[in-house]
C-alpha cells in the first residue's frame, strides 16, 4: 500500500523532469538557430519564408560581398519604421540556406538586388514573416505612408509607399525599373497563404548624427 501511495508523487516528479528537459532542448534549439542562422525542426526562432514570387532576383543577392558593394556609401540597414502604423522592425542581410530563404522570427531580412545609385542603398526586397513581432497588420500600411530606413552609419532613408497589395506565394513579380530607389517589404501570412507587399520609392536620405 505504501508503495501505491508514492507511485503519483514519483511519476509527478518525472513528468516535471521531462517538461524542463524538453523545455531545454526547445531553448538550446532556438539559441542554435539564431547563432547559426540554421532552420531545425520544432524551433520556431528561425523559419522558412516562402519567397518564390521574387525567388529568381533574391538569389543574386545572398552572397556578402554584393550586399556589401550594393549597401552604397551610408551603410547596411538596420531598423525599418513606420511611424504611422507604430512598426519599429530590425534589419539583417538575408538568411540563405540550401536554396531557402529563411527569416528570425522578430527581424526583416534584406536583399538588395540592384546596384547603388549615386550612393543609396540599391533596389532591395525586405521580407519577414507575419507576426505580432514584426509587422501584424500589414494590410493597414497605405499609399503615402512614410518608411525610415536606419543604418549602422548614423544615416536614415526616408521612403514613400506608392503600391500596397497581396499576392499568392505561387504568383510571380517582378520588382519594376524606377527613376528612384525603392524597396519592396514581403510579409508572408501563413495563415491565408498570402504575402502582403508593400512598395516605396526614395525620397531623401538625412544624417542622424
Amino acid at each position: 500500500m505504501n508503495t501505491l501511495r508514492k507511485m503519483p508523487g514519483f511519476l509527478g516528479r518525472q513528468m516535471v523532469f521531462a517538461a524542463c528537459g524538453f523545455l531545454t532542448l526547445f531553448i538550446f534549439a532556438n539559441s542554435y538557430e539564431t547563432a547559426f542562422n540554421r532552420n531545425l525542426p520544432y524551433a520556431d526562432a528561425i523559419s522558412r519564408v516562402n519567397l518564390y514570387p521574387v525567388q529568381a532576383a533574391a538569389a543574386t543577392a545572398t552572397d556578402p560581398g554584393i550586399i556589401n558593394e550594393r549597401k552604397g556609401t551610408y551603410g547596411a540597414p538596420t531598423t525599418l519604421k513606420i511611424a504611422a502604423r507604430q512598426v519599429k522592425l530590425n534589419l539583417a542581410p538575408v538568411i540563405y540556406d540550401d536554396g531557402n530563404f529563411n527569416a528570425r522570427s522578430n527581424t526583416g531580412h534584406y536583399a538588395i538586388v540592384r546596384p547603388s545609385r549615386n550612393g543609396n542603398l540599391g533596389d532591395s526586397i525586405i521580407y519577414l514573416k507575419r507576426s505580432w513581432r514584426t509587422i501584424p497588420e500589414p494590410q493597414s500600411v497605405a499609399r503615402d505612408d512614410n518608411i525610415f530606413v536606419d543604418t549602422d552609419s548614423k544615416w536614415r532613408y526616408l521612403y514613400k509607399v506608392v503600391e500596397t497589395s497581396n499576392i499568392s506565394v505561387d504568383d510571380r513579380y517582378v520588382l519594376p525599373q524606377g527613376n528612384k530607389p525603392q524597396i519592396l517589404i514581403l510579409n508572408e501570412d501563413t495563415s491565408s497563404g498570402l504575402i502582403w507587399m508593400v512598395r516605396a520609392e526614395l525620397v531623401n536620405v538625412q544624417s542622424m548624427q
